[in-house]
């Protein structure tokens, strides 16, 4: 059993030559009224959000509206920095092989 330290591209750090270029992005101007953008992330989730006049954004989840405590660049920079970012998206159509949640669980039977 080895005992150096592990060399695969996960655990070495990176040198000046190997790292990538950051990509430059678009300079996010805020919107006259609340703007709706969708976040595409690698992994293939995606979430809906706000972007507000005065530079906040909100979302929806669990039904209560979360205002992020971070700027949309933060985000970008941070946790999206390799989402894809969607202006004015449509809504989201339910899937229709997925049950809906708001039918009930279970059907009762007559006679019982």
């Amino acid at each position: 059993m080895s005992t150096r330290p592990c060399t695969c591209r996960y655990c070495a750090p990176p040198t000046a030559e190997s790292a990538p270029e950051p990509a430059a992005r678009p300079v996010v101007e805020l919107p006259d009224a609340p703007r709706a953008f969708r976040v595409h992330t690698p992994d293939g989730q995606t979430q809906d959000c706000t972007l507000h006049p005065d530079g906040k954004m909100t979302t929806v989840m669990a039904g209560q509206v979360w205002r992020s405590g971070l700027s949309l660049e933060d985000m970008l920079e941070m946790n999206w920095s390799g989402a894809r970012i969607e202006w004015d998206p449509a809504p989201v159509e339910p899937d229709p092989a997925q049950p809906d949640a708001s039918a009930p669980a279970y059907v009762e039977e007559p006679g019982w």
